[in-house]
């Protein structure tokens, strides 16, 4: 009951507030956040996978919306919170040390391929102009252009 009505209150007031809320690097934190992760996306990915429907990357992009989902019913924003470790070194090595850092992993796959960009701005995961930013900090390759995938972290 009491995790119930802590979810409500965050929902109400995350609702409220206008101003982003990037998930600090906190490990109770992120457990909290990765219990609310919908458990249905591993199928999801699968019959994406299966049918064709996108590049084994650009699938990886539902991956990113069920952590967004996740950080929004927690009142976070995942969106902020991937650019914000994409630009700020010492925000991503306390991400990187408490090892939360794999909530960007299908986000980074995705941002590997068209599709999966392509896909992530349909579902709101991220928006146009976050793209460059976040392979940049993360220094990923479109392997559409590079033929190259991800170099590694910057940090």
């Amino acid at each position: 009951m009491k995790k119930i009505i802590f979810v409500f209150i965050t929902l109400f007031f995350s609702c409220l507030s206008s101003a982003a809320n990037v998930m600090p690097a906190d490990r109770t934190i992120a457990n909290q956040v990765g219990q609310l992760v919908d458990q249905s996306v591993s199928e999801k990915m699968q019959q994406c996978l299966g049918a064709g429907e996108l590049s084994s990357n650009g699938c990886m992009a539902y991956g990113s919306n069920a952590y967004a989902n996740a950080f929004s019913r927690a009142g976070y924003s995942y969106r902020d919170t991937i650019v914000k470790a994409a630009t700020d070194a010492n925000f991503m090595v306390n991400y990187n040390a408490l090892r939360i850092d794999a909530f960007f992993m299908p986000t980074i796959a995705a941002l590997k391929s068209e599709d999966g960009t392509n896909l992530l701005v349909k579902l709101k995961v991220i928006k146009n102009s976050d793209i460059e930013t976040i392979r940049k900090g993360f220094s990923v390759r479109n392997s559409n252009h590079s033929g190259q995938g991800i170099e590694g972290m910057r940090r």
